[in-house]
């Protein structure tokens, strides 16, 4: 299947929508990335508008290349974006470690809801069914314990590996067989 021709979706679950990112998410996702609670758990931490816009630029390049990428997370019935969720596709990645990575990260002020595993569970689910992967993975902090579980929830395994253990992070991988949907609403919408 070219997937050049192949249609991208938004997604509605029972509590959220997740749409594809766009340039004028940025002021929201630019206050998520400065918030302390959650700056703490990411890898990158964009301060500026310009490095806001690089980013979304580079979810949308994903999006046009693959076909696939990240979502804006927003509660079902605003405009406001609680957090952002998808994949980020490492073409070099070799076995164990799957090409399709499972990204999510919300607002502080909507942690302990279920909202990470619903969206989490939602993108897993696009990525088997409506992309054909085989496998998925998902790299957290060692600390962030509820991002963890999550994770475990879904199915994910914990695989310790010695590259992401001495940066503070633990490994979660899932096949598609292993893969744990959760029950709930579940809507594709062919975005434009």
């Amino acid at each position: 299947m070219d997937g050049r021709t192949e249609a991208i979706h938004n997604i509605t679950l029972d509590r959220v929508e997740l749409r594809i990112i766009a340039p004028d998410d940025a002021p929201d996702l630019l206050r998520l990335y400065r918030s302390p609670n959650v700056a703490r758990y990411l890898p990158i931490k964009p301060d500026t508008q310009s490095e806001i816009e690089e980013i979304i630029a580079r979810y949308q390049e994903s999006w046009t290349t693959n076909r696939f990428g990240i979502w804006s997370v927003r509660l079902r019935g605003t405009t406001s974006i609680v957090g952002r969720c998808g994949f980020f596709f490492h073409a070099e990645a070799r076995p164990p470690v799957a090409q399709y990575e499972l990204a999510y990260m919300l607002d502080d002020r909507v942690w302990g809801r279920g909202l990470a595993t619903e969206c989490a569970s939602a993108c897993l689910r696009y990525g088997f069914e409506s992309k054909g992967f085989d496998a998925a993975y998902a790299i957290t902090r060692l600390e962030n314990i509820a991002s963890r579980r999550v994770a475990a929830k879904l199915g994910m395994h914990n695989a310790p590996m010695e590259q992401f253990e001495a940066q503070g992070e633990a490994f979660y991988s899932v096949s598609r067989e292993d893969f744990h949907r959760l029950p709930g609403a579940y809507e594709l919408m062919e975005a434009h």
